[in-house]
Protein backbone atom coordinates (compact mmCIF):
# COMPACT_ATOMS: atom_id res chain seq x y z
CA UNK A 1 0.00 0.00 0.00
CA UNK A 2 1.23 3.71 -0.39
CA UNK A 3 1.14 4.78 3.59
CA UNK A 4 -0.41 8.31 3.96
CA UNK A 5 0.08 10.06 7.10
CA UNK A 6 -2.37 13.00 7.99
CA UNK A 7 -1.50 13.10 12.08
CA UNK A 8 2.40 13.48 13.69
CA UNK A 9 1.74 10.53 16.18
CA UNK A 10 1.39 8.45 12.67
CA UNK A 11 5.43 8.80 12.83
CA UNK A 12 6.86 5.91 14.94
CA UNK A 13 4.22 3.40 13.09
CA UNK A 14 4.13 4.71 9.13
CA UNK A 15 7.79 3.17 8.47
CA UNK A 16 6.90 -0.08 9.57
CA UNK A 17 3.90 -0.62 7.59
CA UNK A 18 6.15 -1.53 4.48
CA UNK A 19 4.23 0.98 1.72
CA UNK A 20 5.24 0.96 -1.42
CA UNK A 21 5.95 4.54 -0.68
CA UNK A 22 4.89 7.43 2.12
CA UNK A 23 3.22 11.05 1.95
CA UNK A 24 3.23 12.84 4.71
CA UNK A 25 -0.15 15.35 4.71
CA UNK A 26 0.56 18.60 6.91
CA UNK A 27 -2.56 20.15 7.20
CA UNK A 28 -2.37 22.28 10.62
CA UNK A 29 -0.12 23.49 13.66
CA UNK A 30 -0.67 19.90 15.71
CA UNK A 31 2.14 21.04 17.96
CA UNK A 32 -0.28 23.93 18.68
CA UNK A 33 -3.36 22.03 19.56
CA UNK A 34 -4.12 22.58 23.04
CA UNK A 35 -3.48 20.23 25.89
CA UNK A 36 -0.63 18.18 23.70
CA UNK A 37 3.38 17.90 24.29
CA UNK A 38 4.59 20.33 21.04
CA UNK A 39 7.86 18.96 21.76
CA UNK A 40 7.07 15.17 20.96
CA UNK A 41 4.40 16.34 18.28
CA UNK A 42 7.02 18.48 16.66
CA UNK A 43 9.75 16.23 16.45
CA UNK A 44 7.08 13.46 15.28
CA UNK A 45 6.26 16.29 12.53
CA UNK A 46 10.47 16.62 11.23
CA UNK A 47 10.68 12.29 11.20
CA UNK A 48 7.81 12.35 9.18
CA UNK A 49 8.83 15.22 6.70
CA UNK A 50 12.23 13.62 6.67
CA UNK A 51 11.03 10.35 6.05
CA UNK A 52 8.31 10.83 3.40
CA UNK A 53 8.70 10.64 0.04
CA UNK A 54 6.68 13.81 -0.71
CA UNK A 55 5.02 15.84 2.34
CA UNK A 56 1.59 18.05 1.25
CA UNK A 57 1.18 20.98 2.68
CA UNK A 58 -2.59 22.30 2.81
CA UNK A 59 -1.38 25.56 4.32
CA UNK A 60 0.80 28.16 2.10
CA UNK A 61 1.94 29.69 5.45
CA UNK A 62 2.83 26.27 6.61
CA UNK A 63 4.14 25.38 2.96
CA UNK A 64 6.16 28.93 2.72
CA UNK A 65 7.68 28.55 6.49
CA UNK A 66 8.89 24.66 5.85
CA UNK A 67 8.77 23.13 2.50
CA UNK A 68 12.39 23.87 2.24
CA UNK A 69 12.49 21.27 5.68
CA UNK A 70 11.15 18.36 3.22
CA UNK A 71 13.34 16.13 0.90
CA UNK A 72 9.96 17.19 -1.34
CA UNK A 73 7.13 19.20 -0.88
CA UNK A 74 4.09 20.57 -2.75
CA UNK A 75 0.69 22.93 -2.16
CA UNK A 76 -2.57 21.11 -2.52
CA UNK A 77 -5.53 22.36 -0.20
CA UNK A 78 -8.36 21.20 0.03
CA UNK A 79 -11.70 21.29 -2.04
CA UNK A 80 -15.23 22.05 -2.30
CA UNK A 81 -18.33 20.58 -3.25
CA UNK A 82 -18.83 23.08 -5.54
CA UNK A 83 -21.82 22.13 -7.35
CA UNK A 84 -23.80 21.01 -4.04
CA UNK A 85 -23.08 24.26 -2.34
CA UNK A 86 -23.35 26.59 -5.37
CA UNK A 87 -26.98 25.27 -6.01
CA UNK A 88 -27.95 25.45 -2.79
CA UNK A 89 -27.03 29.40 -2.89
CA UNK A 90 -28.51 29.76 -5.98
CA UNK A 91 -31.69 27.67 -5.15
CA UNK A 92 -32.50 28.24 -1.31
CA UNK A 93 -34.37 25.44 0.56
CA UNK A 94 -34.59 26.70 3.86
CA UNK A 95 -34.91 23.65 6.48
CA UNK A 96 -37.61 23.68 8.97
CA UNK A 97 -35.67 24.95 11.76
CA UNK A 98 -34.35 27.87 9.98
CA UNK A 99 -37.45 28.91 8.44
CA UNK A 100 -39.27 30.30 11.50
CA UNK A 101 -35.91 33.07 12.45
CA UNK A 102 -36.01 36.50 11.50
CA UNK A 103 -33.95 38.16 8.85
CA UNK A 104 -31.32 39.19 8.50
CA UNK A 105 -29.25 36.21 9.54
CA UNK A 106 -25.80 35.96 10.60
CA UNK A 107 -25.01 31.99 10.35
CA UNK A 108 -21.68 30.19 11.96
CA UNK A 109 -21.74 26.55 10.06
CA UNK A 110 -19.05 24.40 11.90
CA UNK A 111 -17.17 23.15 15.26
CA UNK A 112 -17.54 25.58 18.01
CA UNK A 113 -14.98 24.71 20.00
CA UNK A 114 -12.66 26.62 22.24
CA UNK A 115 -9.14 25.88 20.42
CA UNK A 116 -11.00 27.60 17.02
CA UNK A 117 -14.02 29.59 17.67
CA UNK A 118 -13.98 32.66 20.27
CA UNK A 119 -16.72 32.71 22.25
CA UNK A 120 -16.25 36.26 24.11
CA UNK A 121 -15.51 37.25 20.81
CA UNK A 122 -18.77 36.04 18.74
CA UNK A 123 -20.99 37.01 22.18
CA UNK A 124 -19.49 40.58 21.98
CA UNK A 125 -20.30 41.15 18.35
CA UNK A 126 -23.93 39.59 18.78
CA UNK A 127 -24.61 42.00 21.37
CA UNK A 128 -23.98 44.65 20.04
CA UNK A 129 -26.25 43.59 17.04
CA UNK A 130 -29.57 42.99 18.43
CA UNK A 131 -32.10 43.65 15.64
CA UNK A 132 -30.16 40.71 13.76
CA UNK A 133 -30.02 36.97 14.44
CA UNK A 134 -27.39 34.89 14.43
CA UNK A 135 -27.77 30.91 13.47
CA UNK A 136 -25.12 28.77 14.50
CA UNK A 137 -25.10 25.07 12.88
CA UNK A 138 -22.50 22.90 14.30
CA UNK A 139 -21.16 20.64 17.45
CA UNK A 140 -20.74 22.47 20.43
CA UNK A 141 -18.14 21.36 23.00
CA UNK A 142 -18.60 24.92 24.93
CA UNK A 143 -19.69 24.94 28.63
CA UNK A 144 -23.38 24.90 29.04
CA UNK A 145 -24.87 28.26 29.12
CA UNK A 146 -21.82 29.68 27.26
CA UNK A 147 -24.12 32.39 24.95
CA UNK A 148 -27.00 34.04 27.03
CA UNK A 149 -27.80 36.50 23.88
CA UNK A 150 -31.94 35.77 22.64
CA UNK A 151 -30.72 36.93 19.42
CA UNK A 152 -28.16 33.03 18.96
CA UNK A 153 -29.96 30.06 17.66
CA UNK A 154 -28.07 27.22 18.39
CA UNK A 155 -29.62 23.88 15.82
CA UNK A 156 -26.61 21.63 16.44
CA UNK A 157 -24.59 19.34 14.27
CA UNK A 158 -26.63 18.55 11.12
CA UNK A 159 -25.69 15.28 8.27
CA UNK A 160 -23.52 16.92 5.63
CA UNK A 161 -26.11 16.59 2.56
CA UNK A 162 -28.01 19.81 4.27
CA UNK A 163 -25.43 21.92 5.35
CA UNK A 164 -25.31 23.78 2.24
CA UNK A 165 -28.80 24.47 2.88
CA UNK A 166 -28.45 26.19 6.17
CA UNK A 167 -25.72 28.04 4.63
CA UNK A 168 -28.01 29.75 2.19
CA UNK A 169 -30.57 30.39 4.47
CA UNK A 170 -28.28 33.10 5.89
CA UNK A 171 -27.58 36.88 4.67
CA UNK A 172 -24.44 36.58 6.15
CA UNK A 173 -21.55 33.95 6.37
CA UNK A 174 -18.71 34.25 9.63
CA UNK A 175 -15.71 32.88 10.79
CA UNK A 176 -15.11 34.31 14.61
CA UNK A 177 -11.81 32.51 15.12
CA UNK A 178 -9.34 32.34 17.76
CA UNK A 179 -6.06 34.99 17.49
CA UNK A 180 -3.82 31.96 17.85
CA UNK A 181 -1.06 29.87 15.93
CA UNK A 182 -2.99 27.44 14.81
CA UNK A 183 -5.59 29.30 13.46
CA UNK A 184 -3.03 31.69 11.67
CA UNK A 185 -1.70 28.90 9.94
CA UNK A 186 -5.22 27.38 9.03
CA UNK A 187 -6.93 26.97 5.86
CA UNK A 188 -10.71 26.52 6.65
CA UNK A 189 -12.52 23.99 4.24
CA UNK A 190 -15.82 26.55 5.32
CA UNK A 191 -14.46 29.56 3.26
CA UNK A 192 -14.53 27.87 0.24
CA UNK A 193 -17.89 26.44 0.86
CA UNK A 194 -18.61 29.96 1.86
CA UNK A 195 -18.03 31.15 -1.43
CA UNK A 196 -19.95 28.49 -3.26
CA UNK A 197 -22.93 29.18 -1.30
CA UNK A 198 -22.52 32.77 -2.86
CA UNK A 199 -23.62 34.72 0.45
CA UNK A 200 -20.93 37.47 2.29
CA UNK A 201 -18.33 36.76 4.47
CA UNK A 202 -16.93 38.20 7.51
CA UNK A 203 -14.21 36.34 9.31
CA UNK A 204 -10.90 37.49 11.79
CA UNK A 205 -7.86 37.35 9.80
CA UNK A 206 -5.45 34.74 8.85
CA UNK A 207 -2.76 34.27 6.60
CA UNK A 208 -4.68 32.48 4.10
CA UNK A 209 -7.15 34.96 3.25
CA UNK A 210 -4.35 36.53 1.39
CA UNK A 211 -5.83 34.66 -1.51
CA UNK A 212 -9.15 35.20 -1.30
CA UNK A 213 -8.37 39.66 -1.07
CA UNK A 214 -11.42 41.48 -2.16
CA UNK A 215 -14.04 38.35 -1.62
CA UNK A 216 -14.09 38.80 2.31
CA UNK A 217 -14.46 41.44 4.85
CA UNK A 218 -11.94 40.68 7.49
CA UNK A 219 -11.99 42.89 10.75
CA UNK A 220 -10.07 41.88 14.04
CA UNK A 221 -12.17 43.51 17.14
CA UNK A 222 -15.99 42.72 18.21
CA UNK A 223 -16.71 46.40 16.87
CA UNK A 224 -15.14 46.21 13.32
CA UNK A 225 -17.10 42.74 12.95
CA UNK A 226 -19.71 43.99 13.87
CA UNK A 227 -19.55 46.86 11.30
CA UNK A 228 -18.69 44.47 8.61
CA UNK A 229 -21.48 42.28 9.30
CA UNK A 230 -23.56 45.50 9.32
CA UNK A 231 -22.15 46.40 5.83
CA UNK A 232 -22.57 43.75 4.48
CA UNK A 233 -26.26 42.90 5.29
CA UNK A 234 -26.52 46.97 3.80
CA UNK A 235 -24.48 46.29 0.93
CA UNK A 236 -24.92 42.52 -0.59
CA UNK A 237 -22.32 41.06 -2.44
CA UNK A 238 -22.56 40.29 -6.32
CA UNK A 239 -22.53 35.78 -6.16
CA UNK A 240 -21.19 35.28 -9.65
CA UNK A 241 -17.60 36.91 -8.17
CA UNK A 242 -17.57 34.59 -5.37
CA UNK A 243 -18.41 31.89 -6.98
CA UNK A 244 -15.84 32.46 -10.15
CA UNK A 245 -13.27 32.14 -7.67
CA UNK A 246 -13.61 28.39 -6.08
CA UNK A 247 -15.88 26.94 -8.79
CA UNK A 248 -12.58 25.31 -10.40
CA UNK A 249 -11.39 24.00 -6.98
CA UNK A 250 -13.31 20.76 -6.86
CA UNK A 251 -12.12 17.81 -4.54
CA UNK A 252 -11.44 16.05 -8.24
CA UNK A 253 -9.28 18.70 -9.32
CA UNK A 254 -7.43 18.38 -6.16
CA UNK A 255 -7.44 14.91 -6.78
CA UNK A 256 -5.35 15.15 -9.89
CA UNK A 257 -2.90 17.51 -8.65
CA UNK A 258 -2.22 15.27 -5.93
CA UNK A 259 -2.17 12.03 -8.57
CA UNK A 260 0.40 14.35 -10.40
CA UNK A 261 2.64 14.52 -7.83
CA UNK A 262 2.24 11.06 -7.16
CA UNK A 263 3.41 9.61 -10.63
CA UNK A 264 6.02 12.15 -10.91
CA UNK A 265 8.02 10.82 -7.96
CA UNK A 266 7.13 7.10 -9.30
CA UNK A 267 3.89 6.50 -7.21
CA UNK A 268 1.25 5.98 -10.02
CA UNK A 269 -2.34 4.33 -9.32
CA UNK A 270 -2.69 0.95 -11.31
CA UNK A 271 -5.93 0.01 -11.61
CA UNK A 272 -6.49 -3.76 -12.49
Amino acid sequence: PLIWVACPPGAPVAPKLGGVGMVYQRTDRYEEFSGVDPDLIGGFDRELKDAADTTVFCSTLLFEQEGSECARSFYADHGVDYGRFANAGESPVEPEDVSPIARPRVGFIGGIDSHTFDPDFFVNVARSLPDLEFVLVGACSLPEGWCPLDNVTMLGQKPYEDVAHYMASCDVLIMPWNRNEWIEACNPVKLKEYLAVGRPVVTTPFHELKRYEGLVRIASTPETFAASIRESITTGVEPTRLRQRVENETWDAKADAVLDELASIGLSIHTP
